[in-house]
């Protein structure tokens, strides 16, 4: 099954590290624009900077700090 998310916004909680960062790794490779949320600033952006390399045009990845 082959899951396409061009166009579409996925906001992952989470996204610092461990799963919450595979799956935005996943969402990301499927064609989707990322916010991603986890509560350790440093980290997330740390995240960021590992998928913008991963990056292809017309995608964006923002990152929020935030306790949800």
């Amino acid at each position: 099954m082959s899951l396409s998310l061009h166009g579409k916004i996925a906001i992952i909680t989470g996204a610092n590290q461990g799963l919450g960062f595979e799956i935005a790794r996943k969402y990301m490779n499927a064609g989707a624009s990322i916010v991603m949320c986890a509560r350790n600033g440093d980290l997330l952006l740390k995240a960021r900077e590992d998928l913008v390399r991963e990056l292809v045009v017309g995608q964006v990845i923002e990152a929020i700090p935030a306790d949800v």
